[in-house]
């Protein structure tokens, strides 16, 4: 059984007081008009960004204050409705809408 401690802040006021005030003016996501990725939540939009910039599971449960779980079932449920069966597919599809060029610069 595991047991969920509440999150540790990872950011200092400062910087989390920017970061929420350049996402509430929408600074921080390029416009998604492809239409395999419209089919996507903006949520799963969220976490595929951070699979193509490399980041683990690990990494995105603590970026984002979420249960691997939710994690993992962020990619798979990605996955049924793009068609794909893999993370480079994945990557692949966010290159091909734009989300991200092949040289890993965001859009």
């Amino acid at each position: 059984m595991s047991r969920r401690f509440p999150p540790k802040p990872h950011l200092s006021p400062h910087i989390s007081d920017r970061l929420l005030a350049r996402i509430r003016r929408g600074g921080l996501e390029a416009p998604v008009s492809h239409p395999l990725v419209e089919q996507l939540t903006p949520r799963e939009l969220q976490v595929l960004r951070l699979i193509v910039e490399g980041k683990a599971s690990k990494e995105i449960v603590v970026m984002l204050n979420l249960g691997v779980e939710i994690v993992r079932s962020y990619c798979k449920t990605m996955m049924k409705k793009l068609g794909i069966n893999n993370v480079a597919g994945l990557i692949q599809v966010a290159i091909a809408a734009g989300i991200i060029g092949k040289a890993g610069r965001h859009a």
